[in-house]
């Protein structure tokens, strides 16, 4: 069981990374990404439609996967150990903040 609890609770906290204050950076970087590989393709503009739609599909699909398998999860947990969960996927959302603070403070030096 821990086998698999492990690295379920390592990978739960991503899901944590789709909140709303963190979203805009995500999609600016996404878009980004997504301008640079276009533009080495040499895509269309349908082909960038087509592909975005596929994105965004995948995007959703795996929202609903992340929330249906975390439901899962907590329904084996106890109450317990629940709250044991949740305070380790705070903590390791507040590692990423600052690692990801960090980050932006050595991009925005350059």
């Amino acid at each position: 069981m821990k086998k698999i609890l492990i690295p379920l609770l390592l990978v739960l906290p991503l899901s944590a990374m789709a909140g709303a204050d963190r979203h805009g950076d995500r999609e600016e970087m996404m878009a980004k990404h997504m301008e640079r590989v276009a533009e080495e393709l040499e895509l269309n503009d349908a082909q960038r439609k087509e592909i975005r739609v596929i994105f965004e599909d995948h995007r959703s699909k795996m929202k609903a996967l992340r929330e249906s398998t975390e439901a899962r999860v907590n329904g084996v947990l106890t109450p317990e150990q629940r709250k044991k969960k949740d305070a380790m996927q705070e903590k390791r959302r507040e590692k990423w903040e600052e690692r990801k603070e960090k980050w932006q403070e050595k991009r925005n030096e350059k």
